[in-house]
């Protein structure tokens, strides 16, 4: 007696062992989970004792008994009742039996294991909000090393002392003649400073040389200070926040309600109505025409024979405007205009 009732055990513990083999990733048959350990049951059980099994276990596990845990009672309620499916199914059990004995070829008949995440979907709203994000940073920067390319130049043309025959412009020329005079003063109040005091005996004084290097150092100095305190305007201006592009998209929709105000009021006024345009919209149209980096280049005489001669409007008057104060004198900051003589083409 005691005999036999060893050797159901170890059939019994034996079966449990050969279940433990088996993994079931595709879910054919209980999962992760054994189908005997799932009910409880031996390898060898019948079916009126998986039957018996089932309805102990279902019932103790049932969600509407286990409020507290309802999820987890769920889960766990699913996974008996597949357990069930498979062990009362002869078919089933047969070939889950098989693939117990021999797990290799659960892998030959139903295919490696590859599971495959899909990352959760990124919110549009979010993805287009950093695309504009790194468009502004990018943009800001761009903007950022034209403006301080325009200061090198500046630094280099006013140290060079260039003419605007030499590549300098009028910004340039200022910034060497203001920096000409701060040398200057400071040069007087050494030398006052000087006179008032004695020089020790044996004081080595300086070479011309020295002195001329020293002064052209000095002068660097000055004209690098000056240059940083310009005020740059058109391509090469310093980038604001009314730069970055963000604050374009945030803008547009007021832009182009001004726009469609301006334009109604032309159509109104001059079109329909036959009277001139105020000063504020005629400016505002030729700050289109021209465009607003030249508009802000041009010093107010450049701005007034625009409006004047009505560029805005009569593409002759654009193109002897743009010849005579653009392409005749390049600007680079207000007041930096150069007119031609009088033989350029507006004076013929």
């Amino acid at each position: 007696m005691l005999a036999a009732n060893g050797r159901c055990l170890l059939l019994v513990l034996l079966g449990f062992a050969a279940a433990a083999k088996i993994k079931d990733p595709h879910g054919i048959f209980c999962g992760k989970d054994n189908c005997y350990e799932v009910l409880a049951v031996p390898r060898n059980a019948t079916k009126d004792e998986i039957r018996r099994s089932y309805r102990a276990l279902s019932l103790e596990n049932h969600p509407d008994k286990n409020l507290k845990k309802r999820d987890e009672s769920k889960e766990k309620f699913a996974r008996i009742a597949k357990a069930y499916e498979v062990l009362t199914n002869s078919t089933k059990r047969e070939e889950f039996d098989f693939h117990l004995d021999h797990p290799d070829a659960y892998w030959i008949k139903y295919g490696s294991h590859v599971v495959y995440k899909y990352a959760p979907e990124s919110d549009v709203r979010f993805v287009l909000l950093g695309l504009l994000l790194a468009i502004s940073a990018l943009g800001y920067g761009l903007q950022y090393n034209k403006y301080q390319r325009a200061v090198k130049f500046v630094i280099a043309a006013a140290d060079a002392n260039l003419r605007t025959t030499q590549g300098g412009n009028a910004m340039t020329l200022a910034v060497r003649r203001e920096a000409e005079g701060i040398l200057a003063e400071r040069q007087k109040a050494r030398q006052e400073a000087a006179a008032a005091t004695k020089p020790a005996k044996g004081t080595p004084k300086p070479s011309r040389k020295e002195i001329m290097e020293e002064q052209a150092k000095e002068l660097r100095g000055i004209i690098e200070e000056l240059a940083m305190k310009v005020e740059i305007k058109g391509a090469h201006r310093k980038p604001t926040i009314w730069d970055v592009p963000a604050v374009w998209l945030c803008l547009a929709p007021l832009r182009i309600a001004r726009r469609c105000a301006y334009f109604s009021r032309w159509l109104m006024l001059s079109k329909l109505g036959g009277r001139p345009l105020p000063v504020g919209d005629i400016e505002y149209w030729t700050v289109r025409a021209v465009g607003k980096d030249t508009w802000d280049a041009a010093d107010e005489a450049a701005r007034k024979e625009a409006i004047q001669t009505e560029a805005w409007r009569d593409a002759t008057a654009l193109a002897t405007w743009r010849a005579t104060y653009v392409e005749g004198a390049p600007l680079a900051s207000k007041g930096s205009g150069r007119r031609k003589s009088k033989s350029s083409p507006r004076q013929e």
